[in-house]
């Protein structure tokens, strides 16, 4: 959303107006879904520290139905574990949606009552993609959090899902990666250890050029990034760095706009000479 139109939401909402004076909300603003939860959830500013902390509050809360679970009688674990295994299955099986009956009629009622997920002849699926985004999200945070530094065994673990999860491990790099130190390096490691494999190093590169955040990364690393890794982080800039989408009228036409901050950032270690 542009500022014009945050400004008109603000009027009528003081936790919008509220949220608008700090900078590190402007991102998380501009998101309609966001912006929609904030002013339809019932959150304070207290609660919301940044994105990723906002998104593990829509998993406790909207997705997993925290405050909602007594009034279906169902528990919150079972619910979490239903929704992970919708979201598991759809992905690695690469189908439109699951059968509605692997779930407890409870469950499946309160997840269609709070517009959770939707039903279409017996095949359920997330309402929202964002909300898969964060449900695997949480399942590569857990799966990073276990190796103890052991990346290739992280790795393996995540890969067990399937191809899917190529995808979602760029959106997790992109969204949650450069706002916490340890990880920040733990990307930077992936960039110049020879042991990870390729496939995922390249994976990791996508999801740091395609980044609205990578800024920080490149400002903290940009002195100890060799011209070989540059070189290969243009290439994947040209390559990936992109969002496409399809307009039908008045003819049918593709519409392709630069996506993340590796763009600027890499154009001017370029103008520095860092590389030629």
């Amino acid at each position: 959303m542009a500022k014009n139109e945050i400004d008109k939401v603000a009027k009528s909402y003081p936790i919008i107006l509220s949220l608008q004076q700090n900078k590190k909300y402007s991102d998380l603003l501009c998101v309609p879904f966001y912006l929609n939860l904030i002013v339809s959830g019932g959150f304070v500013e207290e609660n919301i520290n940044d994105e990723n902390n906002f998104r593990n509050l829509i998993w406790e809360r909207i997705i997993c139905l925290k405050d909602k679970c007594k009034k279906y009688g169902v528990l919150q674990s079972d619910v979490r574990k239903i929704v992970e295994r919708i979201v598991f299955e759809r992905a690695s099986r690469f189908v439109v949606g699951v059968d509605s009956d692997i779930v407890d009629s409870d469950i499946l009622e309160a997840l269609k009552s709070e517009g959770i997920i939707v039903e279409s002849r017996n095949k359920i699926r997330l309402k929202y993609d964002i909300f898969e985004d964060i449900c695997f999200e949480r399942y590569i945070d857990k799966a990073f959090d276990a190796c103890h530094g052991s990346y290739n065994v992280f790795f393996d673990e995540i890969e067990k899902i399937g191809r899917c999860i190529y995808r979602r491990y760029q959106i997790w790099i992109s969204n949650k990666l450069f706002v916490q130190e340890a990880r920040e390096k733990f990307v930077y490691t992936l960039l110049t250890d020879n042991s990870i494999e390729a496939k995922w190093k390249k994976q990791t590169e996508i999801g740091i050029v395609k980044s609205k955040y990578c800024g920080l990364f490149f400002k903290e690393f940009q002195e100890l990034l060799d011209e070989t890794v540059v070189e290969e982080l243009l290439d994947i800039t040209n390559l990936y760095a992109f969002e496409a989408k399809i307009n039908h009228s008045p003819a049918l036409i593709m519409n392709v706009t630069p996506i993340g901050a590796a763009r600027e950032n890499l154009i001017g270690m370029v103008f520095e000479e860092r590389i030629v």
